[in-house]
């Protein structure tokens, strides 16, 4: 094997380390000066007295040159003689086996590599100084003006790197070398707002702005590029701030506070690569497949914030299995929250009107619309593909457009089609799909394999997630653990990655367990795990942490959870807790405290469970009798929701009657509204 070379390392706090990787301790300040000097100019001869005059301009002559025949001296014995040739007069460094820093910077090399890790990359000599040497200072600042252009290209490259890998943590520490570069500097104000904005704390990233923004008036008489300001919008939005205007779409941050994310860099590049793309009017489509818990909705919603933030608009739906039957209950949801952006009231009065026909806030917003004519079949479904893309197209050429369907194999067959024809069709327009599914349960579903069977043809990507490895495993077990607290070590930290088997999620529900309970903990009860755990982690898991934390939950937080289980995407109708007899605050109140347990989390549009299995175990934690009381409850609710003109599935109401021991009138009250529709 070739021997490792030394290393010398100029940018940041400049440091020579030997071939294992050691620092190598010089004597004095002046020595690592000199060594830098001699390594960054040229590789001529040095003239010993420019050199003693250089660091030893106030010592005597005598003195000077003794200085620096014992820097020599002390060099060559730390990386070798032959670095050196020298004479009466003068000094040339020829090192054979020493790399500088600035070599791999002046080619261009500073992103990672399958070999090489990311440069290191600073400020030229930074922390480097030598008061009684000002000759040598002034050599300094000329080769900082010179590098700080290549410094601040490479600092971009890496930051660019790390928003394609979504690893904004890292994006932050550059960000923050930037900005002492160059103070002022937009693509640092950029990268440390998006970094704080994905720590969940978006009012220090505005303050960083305003700062920023103050600062820029006043010295440099300037105003900020049209995407930073953006960003400063869409942060504002959604907080007190809060615009006047529902034109600006809102981009979920908070949710991402203590949400380490770790493991995901390829899959995340994919992501955003087909999203840039997209963007530039060539739409790439994901379908991200996995197991539940595996990670898929926290990967497109990280990706959804990160487009968010550079302008696009993100809207979701999430397929839930009651709503699979109802046709186009998926797209209409997607449809919703189009209608108020810029660009949705230059589609023509034709097409709005058809999309009226599943979205009801269409003829609310626009009340004179058209007629339109009964079709049925295949025609409507061409016709409402044909409705939903002239309303994409006129979205589109504003802001770009990303459609989230989140647990796609519980999407109904109508939306799911629909989507199939407008990925074939928008071949040129700003609009990219997202979704997401079960591997197991996407085959049973003909639609979606209709799909996936021809993904070539639509610009389809199936990105398959499996579960972390074991070091990526142990690095997220690390994140997970509070700044303060004791980590778990020896056999707790190995019972909980075999127990989370590689699932993220399943790793931070256990990690919270053993926080809460210690050596009783899940993961270390013999009882609570198998040692194919992997196989049994979407079940087995998620079951025994549910169970650990509903036993814990005060009572009015456990009457909150219980009703949201009933509920399901109902969730967030503040009233209907009314009928389990919770105020308004306590509701509130409960459903925080979910939030932080982790049972629920906030997509930005509302309030959901993190998976389906666990929504499962909140609604079977139910009794049964009262369980049957409070679906009967909801279902006259519902009823009288329908009374007073409110769109209600009928599907649902029958099945709120079904669970509350009124089957048959479920029967006959689907029938009617079969009927009337």
């Amino acid at each position: 094997p070739l021997a490792q070379p030394f290393s010398l390392q100029c940018l940041g706090t400049p440091r020579l380390l030997a071939p294992n990787g050691r620092l190598v301790r010089l004597k004095t300040r002046k020595h690592l000066a000199l060594l830098v000097y001699l390594a960054v100019e040229p590789r001529v001869q040095h003239r010993r007295d420019r050199l003693t005059t250089l660091l030893w301009e106030k010592a005597p002559s005598s003195d000077a040159r003794h200085s620096l025949a014992t820097a020599i001296s002390m060099l060559r014995g730390k990386i070798g003689r032959e670095s050196f040739e020298s004479g009466r007069d003068w000094i040339r460094f020829t090192p054979t086996d020493l790399e500088l820093d600035l070599d791999r910077l002046s080619r261009g090399e500073e992103l990672p590599t399958d070999i090489l890790p990311a440069l290191d990359v600073g400020g030229f000599l930074e922390d480097l100084e030598v008061p009684d040497a000002p000759w040598f200072e002034h050599w300094r600042d000329g080769q900082r003006a010179r590098w700080q252009p290549r410094i601040r290209d490479a600092l971009v490259q890496l930051m660019d790197s790390c928003r394609r890998t979504g690893d904004f943590k890292q994006i932050e520490r550059y960000a923050d070398i930037l900005l002492r570069i160059e103070e002022l500097s937009e693509d640092g104000v950029r990268a440390k707002m998006e970094a704080r904005a994905f720590a969940g704390d978006r009012l220090t990233a505005l303050k960083i702005y305003e700062t920023w923004k103050v600062r820029l008036a006043e010295e440099l008489d300037a105003s900020p590029a049209p995407l930073l300001e953006g960003i400063a919008v869409r942060l504002r939005h959604r907080g007190l701030e809060r615009q006047n205007t529902s034109e600006i779409p809102p981009v979920p941050t908070d949710q991402w506070r203590d949400r380490p994310f770790v493991g995901r860099a390829a899959e995340y590049r994919t992501l955003y690569e087909r999203w840039e793309a997209s963007r530039d009017n060539n739409p790439r489509h994901v379908l991200v497949v996995g197991d539940s818990g595996v990670g898929k909705s926290t990967l497109l919603h990280r990706l959804a914030t990160a487009a968010g933030l550079e302008g696009a608009i993100a809207t979701r739906t999430q397929g839930h299995a009651l709503e699979q039957k109802v046709p186009y209950s998926a797209l209409g949801t997607l449809m919703e929250d189009l209608i108020d952006r810029p660009g949705a009231a230059c589609t023509e009065p034709a097409a709005l009107a058809d999309l009226a026909r599943i979205v009801r806030k269409v003829g609310d917003r626009f009340p004179d619309l058209p007629e339109v004519t009964e079709t049925h079949g295949e025609a409507a479904r061409f016709r409402l593909a044909e409705s939903v893309e002239r309303l994409l197209i006129n979205v589109a050429e504003e802001q770009p457009v990303i459609l989230i369907v989140d647990d796609l194999h519980h999407t109904d067959d109508a939306s799911i089609a629909v989507l199939h024809l407008l990925m074939r069709k928008l071949r040129s327009q700003r609009v990219m799909v997202l979704m997401a599914a079960r591997t197991a349960e996407l085959v049973d579903l003909p639609s979606a394999r209709k799909l996936t069977d021809g993904c070539e043809h639509v610009n389809l990507h199936v990105l398959e997630l499996g579960p972390l490895s074991p070091a990526e495993s142990e690095a997220l077990l690390d994140t997970l653990v509070p700044s303060g607290d004791v980590a778990p070590t020896g056999t707790a930290r190995q019972a909980l990655l075999r127990a989370g088997a590689g699932f993220p999620m399943a790793l931070e529900l256990l990690t919270r367990d053993w926080l809460a309970h210690g050596e009783q903990g899940l993961a270390l009860t013999l009882e609570a795990m198998t040692e194919d755990i992997g196989v049994a982690v979407p079940v087995n898991a998620y079951r025994q942490v549910f169970e650990r934390i509903h036993d814990r939950l005060d009572p009015v937080t456990r009457n909150v959870l219980h009703l949201a289980g009933i509920l399901g995407p109902r969730l967030n109708d503040p009233r209907m807790y009314a009928m389990a007899d919770l105020s308004l605050g306590q509701t509130m109140t409960g459903l925080t405290r979910l939030t932080e347990l982790r049972v629920l989390r906030d997509s930005g549009r509302e309030l959901e469970f993190v998976n389906e299995l666990i929504r499962g175990q909140a609604y079977l934690a139910v009794p049964s009798p009262l369980r049957r009381v409070l679906h009967e409850r909801v279902a006259e609710q519902l009823m009288a929701d329908e009374q007073e003109g409110r769109e209600v599935p009928g599907l649902e109401i029958a099945w709120h009657l079904i669970r509350g021991g009124r089957g048959s009138e479920a029967t006959e009250s689907k029938g009617k509204r079969e009927t009337s529709g």
